[in-house]
């Protein structure tokens, strides 16, 4: 993955081309399940949960994310060639998929587009 800087506070911004967007969506929430969930000790705290992980590095876009215990991983990969509009930039920051998301996700249908846009919320 390159390294590179983030410019005018975006990190990336598109609209997924999948012709099957709803599968996205699905598997993004699959990624934020993952973060959400502890396999192996019974001892779960929902503080223990992280949210998942989005990388821009130029070429793609990467989600992934760590089960609560760290046993086991997530990571989905949206290539440039599946997003149209918007460049790819550099960085990496936390997505917060709260209900309202996990809704919005959930109700994506397979005539629909799917906007996914990164802002790097420290820079002006």
């Amino acid at each position: 993955m390159n390294e590179g800087s983030a410019t005018a506070g975006r990190l990336q911004a598109g609209t997924t081309t999948a012709a099957r967007p709803e599968v996205v969506s699905s598997a993004l929430l699959a990624v934020a399940d993952v973060a959400a969930s502890r396999y192996f000790d019974a001892a779960f705290r929902v503080s223990d949960v992280m949210d998942p992980v989005m990388t821009a590095g130029g070429d793609r876009l990467r989600c992934e994310s760590f089960s609560a215990c760290n046993g086991v991983q997530a990571r989905l990969d949206l290539l440039g060639s599946g997003l149209d509009g918007g460049e790819i930039g550099f960085g990496t920051t936390n997505v917060d998929i709260n209900s309202p998301l996990r809704s919005a996700l959930a109700n994506v249908h397979r005539n629909e587009l799917l906007a996914v846009q990164l802002l790097d919320r420290e820079r002006p």
